[in-house]
């Protein structure tokens, strides 16, 4: 069972929606803080400055929980929470996003307004591509040359991420579930008869769709 997995956004995306004849370019961007959704927002609203609404919605629980959403100017309820219900519906965690509103001169309604702010927001994750990620340990660990294909295998049907460097003796890099470190520890002492030599790398995150690591660090 996976526990502590956070969905976020892989990179910073841009989208644009055109609803009788007015322009919803959508906006996403993975964020670490309220600080870093503050600057993103301040950021498209200087980029865009000649547009008359920058609707954004942002949620981030890395450094404590907080989220925040704004309609800027447009009628209450129509723009920031339906960009905001993106989010939550998707599942997605430390993101922000903003839709900037060019006016193309047809009212569409408070309801029009919704459906276009919701549109261009979720065109804006989609586009931005959504990621799972968990805690994730890196490690090293040192084995004879005799040992070092059997546990290299052992590793990958395990799902680990591994990179090997071959010196006086090999050198796997390997990358495991935080939650897996007992039985990848377990796993190395019974393949190389208590052998190995295991070092605690760093803390980092992993993608569990792809195996990818993100975010490392040598805490």
């Amino acid at each position: 069972m996976v526990t502590n997995m956070r969905r976020t956004l892989s990179y910073p995306s841009r989208v644009e929606v055109e609803v009788k004849k007015s322009i919803f370019i959508g906006l996403a961007c993975p964020i670490t803080s309220s600080e870093q959704a503050q600057d993103f927002v301040r950021n498209i609203r200087s980029e865009y400055k000649d547009a008359k609404h920058h609707v954004y919605a942002w949620r981030t629980s890395i450094n404590g929980s907080a989220q925040k959403h704004s309609d800027d100017g447009e009628p209450q309820g129509t723009a920031g929470m339906p960009v905001m219900d993106v989010l939550v519906r998707s599942g997605i965690d430390d993101a922000a996003i903003v839709v900037v509103r060019y006016f193309g001169g047809i009212l569409l309604g408070t309801g029009g307004l919704a459906r276009a702010y919701s549109e261009a927001a979720e065109k804006a994750v989609q586009a931005a591509d959504p990621i799972d990620l968990v805690p994730a340990l890196s490690f090293s660990v040192v084995v004879d040359y005799a040992q070092s294909d059997k546990i290299r295998y052992a590793f990958e049907k395990q799902g680990y991420v591994v990179d090997t460097k071959y010196e006086d003796k090999p050198i796997h890099r390997v990358l495991c579930k935080a939650e897996d470190e007992a039985v990848f520890r377990q796993l190395c002492l019974d393949m190389t008869a208590g052998d190995a030599v295991i070092t605690l790398e760093g803390h980092a995150e992993m993608n569990i769709s792809s195996g990818a690591m993100r975010g490392g660090s040598g805490r």
